[in-house]
Formats: C-alpha cells, structure tokens, sequence
C-alpha cells in the first residue's frame, strides 16, 4: 500500500474532525425490525474510484442524492461528482482537499440542482494530480436533479440512523485512516478494531454496508461492513450522518 504519507494523499483529508451545527428533522423513536438493501431496490450506482483525490465526500453526497431521487419513485440517474468538486466552494469544500456532505447539500438547493455524470463526467482523481479544475458556471448545465432540504441526523443517534437508512441510503463519514481500512479485504469490522476520529465519507446502504469510493476492488467488491452493536457508533459511522429530502 506505499506510506503512510502517500495513502493519506491517496484516501485521506476527506471530513474534518468537528460535529456540523446545521438545522435538522427529528426522528420520532420506534423500533426497527426490518432490513433493506437500497442495492436491490435499484437506488444505487455502480463503485467508482475517486483516484488520487480527496474527494470522497462529493462521492458520499452525490450517492445519497442518487438514492433519494430513486426512493421517491424516480428513475436511477448517475450524477455529477466533478460538479461539486470543482464548483462546490460552499464553507470547508475544498476539491480534493476535502469536504462535508452536509455543505454539499445546501450547495445543490442554492444552486437549483446537480448535473449528471454524463453531462460532467469525473476527471479529478486522474494523473497527474491537480489540485483543482474548472467549474463549468459558464455552462449552462441541465440540472437533472435537485432536493428541497437535507436532514443532519443527531450525533451518534443509532435508532435515527436505522429508520433513516430504511427509507434510503444515507451519507456517513468514519474513521478511515486506520489498519482496519486500511487493509480490509472482506468480512465485517468490529468496534474494537477501529476508532471514531472521522476523515472519510461513504455511502450507508443498510446497517451496517457501506458503499466505499475505492474501486470495486476494494473490500467487498467496493463496499464494507461494520460490526452492528446497539447504541455503538462504530468506526464513527453515527458521528455526522445525514441525508437529503427530494
């Protein structure tokens, strides 16, 4: 895997280390006692690989977004991630220096949507590394997709969490900058096997997947599993989850 220095350039610099202060829905509580894979409801794309770019962020949004626009009966559309990382400048986004999903979101509403992956395809994690690119404002882009609102779910609220990740797939950051991530191929990590300092984001499919921003030759075929222990934010994966509203 190279040092330590190059995999943090490679994978790192992600999701700031702060909880987000931003207005949020309340979950009522209630009990989960079901599970769904939003892979088989068809509201989710394919693995990407963000490459040599600390973009996974724009990854985490874009896939959370995806998904929300499917659960509300919508057809599956691959949306921009070049689009928020060269032109989504909104408070911490940085391009490949790193961003917070939750900013993405507001950014979309205040820009009246996204585009597609087709219409602005991915280019950022290609060599040789560039800092930053240009954003397409003089374009006049088809925004195919917008949200009305987004939903910042309480810190280490486990039960929100659950019924949020039921009704669709939802943005979350973890600890990625560890042995556990690091080198997983397969199988599910453990609390104990893992820290909560969150600098990586990743898309919640059901309690506990993940799809992860590494190449489906990452892990399990591009996605991780977490060990799902009640009330225990494993791997930080409760610290700073949110969700959009179609």
């Amino acid at each position: 895997m190279g040092s330590l220095s190059k995999w943090l350039r490679r994978y790192g610099n992600a999701c700031p280390h702060r909880k987000v202060s931003l207005p949020s829905h309340v979950w009522k509580t209630g009990k989960v006692d079901f599970i769904v894979d939003h892979r088989e409801k068809g509201a989710v794309t394919a693995v990407q690989d963000q490459g040599h770019c600390g973009s996974c962020w724009s990854f985490a949004t874009v896939g959370a977004v995806e998904g929300a626009w499917a659960a509300a009966g919508n057809k599956l559309l691959p949306l921009s991630v070049e689009e928020l990382v060269q032109c989504d400048k909104m408070m911490l986004n940085s391009g490949c220096d790193g961003g917070v999903m939750q900013y993405s979101f507001e950014w979309i509403i205040r820009n009246g949507g996204i585009a597609s992956a087709e219409t602005f395809p991915y280019i950022s994690g290609k060599l040789p590394y560039k800092d930053d690119g240009t954003c397409k404002t003089r374009v006049k882009l088809a925004r195919n997709v917008t949200i009305r609102d987004y939903c910042d779910i309480d810190y280490r609220d486990m039960l929100g969490l659950e019924q949020a990740v039921v009704r669709q797939p939802v943005a979350v950051a973890v600890q990625a900058q560890q042995m556990a991530f690091r080198f997983y191929h397969g199988g599910i990590i453990s609390s104990s096997k893992c820290e909560s300092r969150i600098d990586h984001g990743l898309l919640l499919k059901h309690f506990w997947l993940l799809k992860n921003s590494w190449g489906d030759d990452w892990g399990e075929d591009g996605y991780v599993r977490l060990e799902k222990e009640a009330g225990v934010s494993t791997c930080g994966v409760g610290d700073a989850a949110s969700y959009p509203i179609v």
